[in-house]
Parts: structure tokens; C-alpha cells; sequence
């Protein structure tokens, strides 16, 4: 009962953490990752769990992990992914990322877009 956030219904359990993380680290092994889409919502889901449980989330990159699975995804299905701004398939991107795989997470939303020389 302790992990029931009592002002919204919210279950923060352990056993809920692992489940939402589950979800959208299979949602981006499918589908990869836009910084447009679902690195902002992962940003958001994530800022929601760190103010309620931040002990879960150290060390814990829920984008790198699913980006090395969708990389791992794509290349055994033998062809390209469909999504365009897919950040695994833009090869600066990928480079840089796997670079900061040292650094105690993944680049944000901004840097990412930075990076690809969009500015919004």
C-alpha cells in the first residue's frame, strides 16, 4: 500500500517500474526512437518515476537500452527501419550515443536535436 500515490491512484512499486520500463523499452525495439516522439515521452514518463522513485532509475537508461535492441532488431530482419529520424539509422547519432554510453545518460531531447541541426 505504501507504493499507492494516494493524491492520483499511481502504483510505484518496483513491480510497476519494471513493467512500464519493459513497455517502452519493447515499444522502441520495434519501432526506434524519433527525438520528435518518443524520446520526449520517455523524458516525461521517466521525470514522473524520478520524483517519486528515483533510486529506481540510477543507472538506468531506458532509451539506451531500447535503441541496442532495436539496432540488434533491424539488422536480423534484413531491412531498413521505416522510421526516418529513427536515431539508430542516423549514423552521427548512433556514434555519438554509443559514446556516451560512458556518461551517466543519453543525450537529451535539445542535444539530440542540436546535433542533427535541427532547431525548433
Amino acid at each position: 500500500m505504501d507504493d499507492i500515490d494516494p493524491a492520483s491512484g499511481y502504483d510505484y512499486s518496483r513491480r510497476s517500474y519494471d513493467r512500464v520500463r519493459a513497455s517502452w523499452v519493447d515499444l522502441v525495439r520495434q519501432h526506434g526512437a524519433s527525438p520528435f516522439y518518443e524520446v520526449r515521452d520517455i523524458e516525461s514518463v521517466r521525470e514522473r518515476w524520478a520524483e517519486k522513485r528515483p533510486d529506481f532509475l540510477e543507472g538506468d537508461d531506458w532509451l539506451a537500452a531500447g535503441l541496442d535492441e532495436h539496432h540488434q532488431f533491424i539488422a536480423g530482419l534484413g531491412r531498413p527501419c521505416r522510421k526516418t529520424d529513427c536515431l539508430v539509422h542516423e549514423p552521427e547519432l548512433w556514434r555519438l550515443i554509443q559514446e556516451d554510453k560512458r556518461a551517466t545518460s543519453t543525450p537529451t531531447v535539445d542535444e539530440l536535436l542540436d546535433l542533427m541541426g535541427i532547431s525548433e
